[in-house]
């Protein structure tokens, strides 16, 4: 951090009577703001973990028995004002956190936040344990709830319950001139619904009586009008599953978008629906058409789609509206495979082609955006300095993590390994571009004004 930085959060560890406020960074400029903000929220995913470490030691020793509680949960919600949910969410990280060394250690190293690592330990196993603690810091966690979300297996019952509760109530609002619907449907018949309305509603176009886009909600009621009166159309629901998902080798959903689909409905889809091939590598990388043309075919656009889920660009949740080609397919001679293609959406895409950012990497695996002031905006956030690490343990009355830092390396062990960016990502770099998606990070600019490196994004799961 700069020495105006560094002077303005002197307080924090109550050297200043008050700590710090918003006027003290103010001359900080947006930069050095935002490489504050990226610091403490390492220092608060560290500091989560030293206190599930603690949580995990009180409860094994009951310590919550001698203020009379009944449980570890019910004490943290005494003492530490938390609610019942929050306190046994806390106290079930935790525990499960010692039993996945390398997932606790990149959550230690403040390399990723606690809304990352919390769905995480509902599905990662000691097996998987090396392997999550990789993905993990380029994962969204968004991303990792859709992950935990495809590994709950979704029992027959619950397929059938859910059957069983589906609705659709309608009911006269005489006061707004209409009529108000409420229902609810089984995730294999939503998906169906959802797709075909928003094929609709993206067809409509501009309204002709104001030559402007109506809201989508309103596009979707006209799509929905428009079928009950005679309108029809074919639409395609892609579900996505594992082989050994169908043939019952190991448990998992079906996934159509981010909505879990049980092993049952895909089975019973397999009876009478199309089942779609895509060429892939060795990786299990698809691959795509080359030069023959510049217009992505469906099948690979809806391969891109699953694998981004949502706008490529840091911190974007937008649906994807372009399939943009990294290395342009007219002035770059760049192919419509999938490591040039990835997922932007309408603003996004703006930027590109005319906003001065530049992207770069391979979408299948990492992506990184330059605005044209050089500043980069990358998925993974660096982990914490360890000054700053050791700080916070000093404060918490706990003795320096020598071990956990490599001499002459400002990043610990466990993560620097994860977070430093392949030299065969590949990727070229185009005028014009942001890319990545969710977790990510400001890079400031060197003194020589290049920007400075960081680590990108693994693909979507």
């Amino acid at each position: 951090m700069s020495d105006e930085v560094s002077e303005a959060t002197q307080g924090l560890g109550g050297e200043r009577p008050g700590g710090v406020s918003a006027g003290d960074f103010a001359a900080v400029g947006a930069g050095g703001r935002g490489d504050v903000i990226v610091e403490l929220a390492g220092v608060v995913a560290a500091t989560q973990a030293v206190l599930g470490s603690v949580i995990v030691a009180a409860d094994a020793a009951r310590d919550w028995a001698e203020d009379g509680a009944t449980d570890m949960a019910s004490w943290l919600v005494a003492r530490c004002g938390l609610t019942t949910a929050h306190a046994r969410e806390w106290v079930r990280v935790a525990h499960a956190l010692e039993e996945l060394p390398a997932l606790r250690e990149v959550f230690s190293s403040g390399a990723v936040s606690f809304d990352q690592v919390r769905p995480a330990t509902r599905f990662a196993t000691p097996a998987t344990d090396e392997e999550m603690a990789d993905r993990l810091p380029g994962l969204s966690a968004a991303q990792v709830e859709a992950l935990a979300r495809q590994h709950r297996p979704v029992k027959d019952a619950e397929v059938c319950e859910a059957r069983v509760r589906r609705c659709l109530h309608w009911r006269p609002d005489h006061d707004a001139g209409g009529f108000r619907y409420r229902g609810f449907l089984p995730s294999d018949q939503a998906v169906a619904v959802n797709e075909m309305l928003t094929g609709l509603a993206e067809a409509a176009g501009p309204n002709p009586e104001t030559g402007l886009w109506d809201p989508f909600a309103t596009r979707c009621a006209d799509a929905l009008h428009g079928l009950c009166d005679g309108d029809s159309t074919e639409t395609t629901v892609v579900v996505h599953v594992d082989a050994e998902v169908v043939a019952g080798g190991v448990g998992g959903n079906g996934l159509a978008g981010d909505m879990s689909v049980g092993r049952s409905a895909v089975l019973r889809y397999l009876c009478d629906t199309g089942i779609e091939h895509v060429i892939e590598t060795p990786e299990g990388r698809a691959v795509g058409i080359g030069r023959r043309s510049r217009t992505v075919p469906r099948w690979l656009r809806r391969h891109i789609t699953h694998r981004d889920r949502t706008c490529r660009f840091p911190g974007c949740e937008r649906a994807i509206r372009h399939i943009h080609h990294i290395r342009h397919w007219t002035a770059h001679r760049g192919p419509t495979d999938a490591p040039n293609l990835l997922g932007l959406c309408w603003a996004h895409h703006h930027l590109v082609h005319d906003g001065g950012w530049t992207v770069t990497g391979n979408p299948d695996d990492q992506v990184t955006f330059t605005s044209p002031t050089g500043r980069t905006m990358t998925s993974t956030r660096q982990p914490i300095r360890p000054q700053t690490t050791t700080r916070t343990r000093a404060l918490l009355g706990l003795p320096p993590p020598a071990e956990l830092t490599q001499p002459g390396d400002g990043r610990s062990s466990g993560a620097s390994e994860r977070s430093r960016p392949s030299e065969e990502d590949g990727g070229a770099e185009v005028g014009g571009g942001p890319a990545a998606r969710h977790r990510h990070r400001l890079a400031p600019s060197r003194p020589d004004g290049t920007a400075a490196a960081g680590p990108t994004r693994p693909r979507a799961p």
